[in-house]
């Protein structure tokens, strides 16, 4: 949407990015809500003032209603409040839709995030004492916030202190109502959706490094026994040797992993090739062994989504008759490599393979 020449010079100095551009949200990529609404909130004047000096403005239409939404108090207020709330939602989603394996962390991320957007409308007394974050009555008006401390972000708090004469009580009291609705119904779909009682998710939690001393021995053993194809019965025993060993060994003695690592699966793929010094034999081989199967789990489905993507460019329509076998090997090089093409060095028997593969092709058809 192209601003007026006005407007565009009165706001250049005040915007950090062209102010002659408005990002559009899409429904397929919500993500980018947060950054559409932050967007037009810093373009806000400019917008408001060429919609109001629109020539159909006063005709009944579209161009009416935005002007009559955007110079809404209410509308405004809204709109700070979900650049304020979006965010923590964006970074989780962010968090777990990475191209690594995260599923260690995400019993305790669910309950970080619960935590935190309890504590933006709850009394933290009520979810002191209450057993756990699932019971915490959040429904009860009783538990809940009043309106002037209630989470709404400071630029929501400063906009409402700027134009307090001009903001109808009324206007004020539906806007808080509803930001008690927004946060007692996003706070129903965590506890409908996300695994707070799934054991898997909970015990889970012993591939984190980080939390080594606080795992026990039965989250590992209760892994084990929910997947016998990876380890079996028998080896319950070793289990408990490694385990223990795993636990009290010193951080120097294991491959490094420091805070702010996120790399879990290249921590249990070093642990797989530790070796004891003296016999030589594999310090880790059933422990590592479970671990990297549990970090084949995806964190959400947007693994298969990135392979739906890939499959997409690899079999186009020019290349519709693919054979299924050649998709397959196409699509696991172009996972499994991390480098760039043009750094790749293909071995001498790659090559010779390469050859003798199209050879046979060239000479079948």
């Amino acid at each position: 949407m192209a601003l007026r020449k006005e407007t565009y010079k009165e706001y250049l100095d005040f915007c950090d990015v062209d102010p002659s551009k408005l990002l559009k949200h899409c429904s397929t990529r919500w993500l980018s809500l947060e950054k559409c609404v932050k967007r037009l909130l810093h373009h806000w004047p400019a917008v408001t003032s060429y919609f109001n000096s629109h020539s159909d403005v006063e005709k009944p239409g579209r161009v009416k209603r935005v002007a009559e939404l955007l110079s809404s108090h209410e509308m405004r207020m809204t709109f700070h409040f979900l650049g304020y709330v979006l965010e923590p939602l964006n970074e989780f989603n962010t968090t777990f839709q990475a191209d690594e394996s995260r599923i260690g962390y995400l019993g305790e991320e669910i309950h970080k995030l619960l935590r935190k957007f309890l504590g933006r409308f709850i009394k933290a007394g009520v979810i002191k004492n209450s057993k756990d974050l699932i019971s915490v009555d959040f429904q009860n008006p009783e538990n809940q916030l009043q309106d002037n401390i209630l989470a709404v972000g400071i630029l929501t708090r400063s906009y409402i202190a700027e134009n307090e004469e001009d903001i109808p009580p009324v206007d004020l009291a539906k806007f808080f109502q509803n930001v008690r609705g927004f946060y007692c119904a996003i706070t129903k779909k965590m506890l409908k959706h996300f695994p707070f009682n799934d054991p898997v998710v909970s015990d889970l939690g012993f591939l984190n490094p980080l939390r080594r001393e606080e795992t026990t021995l039965q989250s590992v053993v209760e892994i084990a026994r929910r997947f016998p194809a990876i380890v079996q019965e028998k080896d319950f025993p070793k289990l408990e040797e490694e385990f223990l060993d795993f636990t009290v060994s010193p951080d120097c003695d294991l491959p490094n992993f420091e805070k702010g690592q996120t790399r879990i699966d290249s921590f249990w793929g070093e642990m797989g090739q530790m070796t004891n010094k003296i016999s030589g034999t594999p310090r880790f081989p059933i422990l590592s062994k479970i671990s990297q199967a549990m970090c084949c789990i995806p964190n959400s489905n947007a693994d298969c989504e990135r392979v739906f993507s890939l499959v997409r460019k690899i079999q186009t329509e020019q290349r519709s008759s693919m054979d299924n076998q050649t998709l397959c090997s196409l699509l696991c090089a172009k996972i499994n490599c991390r480098e760039e093409c043009h750094q790749v060095t293909p071995s001498k028997d790659t090559l010779k393979l390469t050859k003798s593969a199209a050879y046979n092709y060239n000479k079948e058809h």
